[in-house]
């Protein structure tokens, strides 16, 4: 499957290739760049209305309880940025292992659990994710943020 959902001059919106989750998609600058302050003025403009739209793509969707939106650049330095849904499904799987965190879940705990815990060999999706990725993919190409719009 290819895991890319939409291009734009200076972005790919991709699914995590390498986890199971419906909705987590992963925003990545083409060129290798590490810092945000490194990005011409166009791409700053367009990263911000890029990531409101994959939000809203993924809500639209999943109607998740929350959407985290991460960068970190740890493991790849690139810039790119962790769109995730917090669903009820993925709530209460991580609740029966950790119940103390029932008053307030820890983002990014959950996170890290979630990569582990749904961690596929790539490209491996369930059908699941993949419903989720064509509606989501049709979401976001009816809004116009493609190559074609630039």
């Amino acid at each position: 499957m290819n895991t890319t959902l939409l291009e734009t001059e200076y972005f790919t919106v991709s699914q995590c290739s390498d986890c199971d989750v419906p909705g987590y998609l992963i925003v990545m600058y083409k060129e290798n760049l590490r810092e945000l302050s490194e990005l011409p003025h166009e791409a700053k403009c367009q990263l911000g209305v890029l990531l409101s739209e994959v939000e809203s793509s993924i809500t639209k969707v999943l109607a998740p309880e929350k959407v985290y939106c991460c960068k970190f650049g740890e493991a790849a330095s690139i810039i790119h940025f962790h769109l995730f849904p917090r669903t009820v499904l993925l709530s209460k799987s991580f609740l029966s292992i950790y119940p103390e965190q029932r008053g307030l879940i820890h983002g990014p705990l959950l996170f890290d659990w979630a990569r582990d815990y749904y961690k596929v060999k790539v490209g491996c999706f369930s059908p699941d994710t993949i419903v989720a990725f064509n509606k989501i993919k049709a979401i976001l190409s009816s809004v116009g943020i493609t190559e074609a719009s630039r």
